[in-house]
């Protein structure tokens, strides 16, 4: 082979390598970009003004905001994080949040519009509709943007499928629910949250 032939040949081998390491490169960062659990947000339209008295402040039809680390979906079960403030008295098994599998530390913020005076969070935990074993023991539970700041409530030793918690907080635009999986690997299945005040 001539000195021109060897020339192209090296050249061509090396852009082969180049464009493999390339390939390699691509694929490894889209891989993980898929994997990667993005904060998901349901923002729901305003259709009524909050009233005087005390209520649920993060009933859908004011215009909750819903924020969460992650969720668990898949081609036949959607567990969409507006499920949690719906209202359903009798939800499915599907009308539910539930973290994804890998998120070590699923959180859930459900934000409102204007400073609020917080009572009480109720939970309707995974207990209400399926086994026991899927209700979360440990969380913690903090209002956002609120001054003074509260200490958050921590609950270590959860076992009430229907959880209320004493959360007393003024001038507040949300409300913030960190969990810790019962097992590692275990998802958190909750299927309503309810934040009572005026």
């Amino acid at each position: 082979m001539s000195v021109v032939g060897r020339v192209w040949a090296r050249r061509r081998t090396v852009a082969f390598a180049l464009a493999g390491v390339l390939v390699i490169a691509w694929s490894t960062g889209f891989f993980l970009f898929v994997r990667r659990q993005a904060v998901a947000v349901v923002a729901f339209p305003t259709l009524e003004a909050h009233p005087a008295g005390e209520h649920n402040l993060v009933a859908y039809r004011l215009g909750t905001t819903v924020r969460v680390s992650s969720f668990f979906r898949d081609p036949f079960s959607q567990h969409n994080p507006g499920y949690l403030v719906d209202g359903r008295t009798n939800p499915t098994l599907v009308e539910k949040w539930a973290s994804d599998p890998g998120d070590r530390h699923p959180w859930v913020e459900l934000l409102w519009s204007g400073k609020r005076q917080v009572r009480s969070v109720v939970i309707r935990h995974a207990g209400t509709v399926e086994s026991a074993d899927f209700t979360s023991q440990e969380y913690s539970l903090w209002c956002l943007q609120a001054r003074p700041v509260p200490p958050p409530v921590v609950v270590t030793d959860n076992h009430a499928p229907v959880a209320v918690h004493a959360l007393a907080c003024s001038g507040a635009r949300g409300v913030r629910v960190r969990f810790v999986p019962n097992r590692p690997g275990q998802i958190v299945r909750i299927f309503e949250i309810e934040v009572w005040g005026r």
